[in-house]
């Protein structure tokens, strides 16, 4: 059981006050006095400082001051420059202030003038001086202290830079840290060996191994923003090598506080492997779509659908209407906003975006101006062996919730899209593609306060029936891992980023654009789950196997976010690009997804891969080349 510190003995709120008066008082009388004497001698000294004291208009000016400024509110305790700032501002003030009034009433101007900067030392000197001792007396009761007979875990801090000074301070106060920082990695040469705290800068990254056997190093804290992922890879598998446990700190900007504590130290996650420099996105564009506006997001119970719910809130939109036609993961996402955002309204719709006349209505009833379609199914095996389905609903829901949009005015209109739907081999790929021609079709018929476009993405790191959630169970079940081929590759996206750049995309405003993330490298699947079995403590191919199954149908090796044939143009934002992808004229368009929509009602599994390829030249089932007879 962790020891606390020892209650203090607390004065009431404002008894402290009056101390802290009291002694800023005395500490400004023995600065008077000490310049009088230093001017003038002792025994003029003595004259001149009594006589001052008795008629001291600068003492009253003093008190107000700190008062207006509310200098005698900071907790001494916790001392900061921003505190010494403003006690720096408060002895300005009232050495201006009274050197003004000398000239009204004879006094002493030397001693007046130079008062007030001594005076600042004194009580700047005095709060660090609490500051100090209470720091010191937090060490003294840290639960691994000497007498505790435990021992400290000497921790080594990946990275230098705001958020490690800032979490090796708490480490070095806070009594449940049970650790002892012996020093910081940094990659710039210029920082090392430097003091920070107290705490040197060791070297490089690169010189881990070395500096943690030198110094007996028992647990490492990775600084997230501070290395990149090849890095991140490299100590990991040096830690790995070394038997030395690590964990990682986020950075400054996850924690709302602006503090990093103890608490916020986890476990390494995958996706601290699969990070890319912080997405920025323009707050004052996507706040102009959102804010005060009803809003609605299609399929909101998914990976996707969810994460918009969760970034769309913080615009505070006048409702958000959460539908889906799963009730469960509608509920669930509807009480996790009750919880985490009460004063804003949410509204939960259960129905299908194949029901035109539902979502006709739900677009009259709230008057929405935004709409983000994530509706859809993505599977790929399962939509091969179902592939009516995949039409019915990524296709013809998709037309459904745009022809909508378009008849009742909705402002802006984002379609959720794949780069699976780029030289497609699956049904589901091939449908996303043709759902884009069904929106680049609405955007030629909005007006001109309509923005209709698509987003185009890659894999969904963490996302529901996608690899890592699968690899962690049967990681948990003790292996094997299975991956459908060594050298599959596929471009992630963490959630929220993902969702981040879908509501960047639609502050664009780029009417009939088909928008491309940029996804950065793309991964090896079977780099992935080796990195996943090392984060769970275990060793590839020694404690858990690896077994390749083969490619499932409709499964590429790689995925593309553009073809050949198409090419991009840059936006705007660094990470969106704009796809010079072709179109299918009007009446062909019309004709062949009336041919679709009747073979999948019909359930003519055939017919459906047909009328797919005339309208998806490039579609082609690798796994069944000979159903598709042209």
């Amino acid at each position: 059981m962790l020891l606390s510190v020892p209650q203090q003995k607390r004065f009431p709120h404002g008894l402290r006050e009056v101390i802290k008066i009291v002694i800023d008082v005395s500490l400004y009388l023995s600065s008077v006095m000490l310049v009088a004497f230093a001017v003038h001698g002792h025994g003029q000294g003595l004259r001149t400082g009594l006589g001052l004291l008795s008629n001291a208009f600068s003492l009253p000016i003093l008190v107000v001051l700190s008062y207006v400024f509310q200098t005698y509110r900071y907790s001494w305790r916790h001392t900061s420059l921003r505190d010494v700032e403003m006690l720096g501002f408060v002895a300005f003030s009232c050495g201006v202030t009274a050197w003004m009034i000398s000239f009204l009433v004879p006094t002493p101007r030397a001693v007046i003038l130079l008062a007030p900067p001594i005076h600042f030392l004194f009580v700047t000197f005095a709060r660090f001086f609490v500051r100090r001792n209470h720091e010191r007396l937090l060490r003294r009761h840290n639960p691994l202290d000497a007498t505790s007979g435990a021992k400290a875990k000497r921790t080594l801090i990946v990275g230098h830079n705001p958020t490690a000074v800032s979490l090796a301070k708490e480490l070095s106060l806070s009594p449940r840290s049970a650790k002892i920082v012996v020093g910081f990695l940094d990659k710039t040469k210029r920082r090392h060996h430097t003091l920070v705290n107290g705490i040197s800068v060791l070297g490089s990254f690169e010189d881990l191994p070395t500096l943690a056997a030198t110094h007996h190093v028992d647990e490492l804290i990775i600084v997230a923003s501070q290395v990149q992922p090849e890095m991140l890879r490299t100590i990991i598998r040096w830690s790995q090598e070394l038997k030395i446990p690590h964990v990682i700190c986020p950075d400054l900007k996850a924690v709302a506080s602006g503090n990093v504590e103890v608490s916020l130290l986890r476990p390494m996650r995958i996706e601290d492997l699969l990070r890319r420099p912080p997405i920025q996105i323009n707050q004052g564009a996507i706040s102009k779509i959102l804010s005060g506006k009803p809003i609605l997001i299609t399929g909101a119970g998914g990976s996707i659908g969810s994460e918009l719910v969760r970034q769309i809130s913080n615009f505070e939109p006048s409702v958000i209407i959460l539908l889906g036609r799963g009730e469960n993961s509608i509920y669930e996402i509807h009480q996790e906003m009750q919880r985490s955002r009460p004063n804003q309204r949410f509204v939960c719709e259960i129905g299908d975006v194949r029901n035109k006349a539902f979502i006709k209505r739900t677009l009259k009833t709230y008057g929405c101006k935004a709409v983000f379609h994530a509706a859809a199914h993505k599977h790929v095996p399962l939509m091969e062996h179902n592939p009516e389905e995949a039409v019915l609903n990524n296709i013809f829901g998709t037309k459904n919730v745009a022809d909508a949009c378009l008849e009742h005015g909705v402002e802006t209109f984002i379609n959720i899209s794949t780069d699976k739907a780029i030289n497609p081999t699956s049904v589901m790929g091939a449908c996303k593609r043709i759902a884009e021609y069904v929106v680049t079709k609405a955007s030629e018929e909005a007006a001109s306060n309509q923005c209709f476009s698509s987003v185009r993405f890659g894999n969904v790191l963490g996302s529901r029936g996608s690899v890592i959630p699968l690899f962690r169970e049967q990681i948990r079940q003790g292996g094997p891992v299975t991956i459908t081929h060594r050298d599959m590759k596929r471009y992630f996206m963490t959630i929220p980023e993902a969702s981040q750049l879908v509501l960047e995309a639609a502050s664009l405003r780029d009417n009939g654009s088909v928008n491309v993330l940029d996804m950065g490298e793309p991964v090896k699947i079977y780099d992935l789950a080796c990195d996943l079995i090392r984060l769970s403590g275990y060793e590839p191919h020694q404690d858990i196997h690896i077994t390749e199954i083969g490619i499932r149908p409709g499964e590429k090796l790689f995925e593309e976010l553009l073809s050949e044939q198409e090419g991009s143009d840059q936006t705007k934002h660094e990470y969106i690009f704009r796809s010079r992808c072709d179109t299918v004229p009007r009446l062909t368009l019309d004709e062949q997804l009336a041919h679709l929509e009747l073979a999948a009602v019909n359930g003519q599994k055939n017919e459906i891969k047909r009328v797919i390829h005339k309208l998806v030249p490039t579609f082609m089932s690798v796994h069944s080349p000979n159903e598709i007879a042209l």
